[in-house]
């Protein structure tokens, strides 16, 4: 399938629960940065919750499990996963308007084999006209080429009570640029709290900001250290447990 699922201009809000959303294929046409293919779900000038549902092993160019395509858009997404998702960039899930994520786990999903490059965040992207708060999520072992393993944010994103695990890059779009293995601010405001940030690989640097980006973090804990009120580097003391 090309997309799986599209919301598109619905006046009253669209609740998708308890789905499983695999296997869209997105990969038709150009990956250039202003494409728009996604994969499993397209959302279009609407308003939508989903919530306990699962995106897995979908491929796009944009977004590859859910792509918002506009700033008009609302969306909220809750107890929901989304892994082993691959977009050439933009993450498992691009982001263009108002979002409330909540309680999400973003696990092995892959930004990467762009020819036109933008492979940035891994997990999340956050685009320029997004606003909107993550809450209590879990952000393990996703990966992008050039920035943001975890999360790339060009918008507006208050982060809080989530933790950061074994994310990853390879190298930064930019000279003398490090990507950012887990947080990457190209632009936008990220606001951070009560998080945890450990076992990163690549890049000198689990948080980066450039092009006018800041990042704050406070209360949390980041491997290696980082300014800010409260903040700790101490081993978190994770265990691997059977599953």
């Amino acid at each position: 399938s090309l997309i799986v699922v599209t919301v598109l201009n619905r006046a009253t809000e669209v609740v998708l629960d308890g789905l499983t959303i695999t296997s869209g294929n997105g990969e038709g046409g150009s990956v250039a940065p202003n494409m728009t293919a996604s994969a499993g779900l397209k959302l279009v000038a609407s308003a939508l919750t989903v919530r306990n549902c699962t995106f897995e092993k979908n491929t796009g160019a944009k977004g590859a499990a859910l792509y918002d395509t506009s700033a008009g858009t609302t969306l909220r997404v809750e107890n929901t996963i989304f892994k082993d998702n691959v977009s050439h960039g933009g993450g498992a899930m691009h982001v263009a308007g108002s979002y409330v994520i909540e309680s999400c786990t973003f696990y092995n999903n892959q930004s990467k084999d762009s020819p036109y490059g933008y492979q940035w965040g891994g997990g999340l992207f956050l685009g320029q006209s997004s606003t909107g708060t993550v809450n209590n999520c879990v952000f393990a072992n996703n990966y992008a080429v050039e920035a943001g393993g975890g999360v790339c944010n060009v918008g507006t994103a208050t982060i809080t009570n989530s933790t950061f695990y074994g994310n990853s890059i390879s190298v930064g779009p930019h000279s003398g640029d490090n990507g950012g293995t887990s947080i990457w601010s190209h632009i936008g405001s990220t606001n951070m709290k009560n998080c945890i940030i450990w076992a990163t690989n690549g890049g000198s640097s689990v948080v980066y900001n450039i092009h006018g980006g800041s990042t704050t973090i406070t209360y949390s804990l980041i491997e290696g250290g980082h300014a800010g009120t409260g903040n700790i580097s101490a081993d978190p003391q994770f265990v691997t447990t059977a599953n």
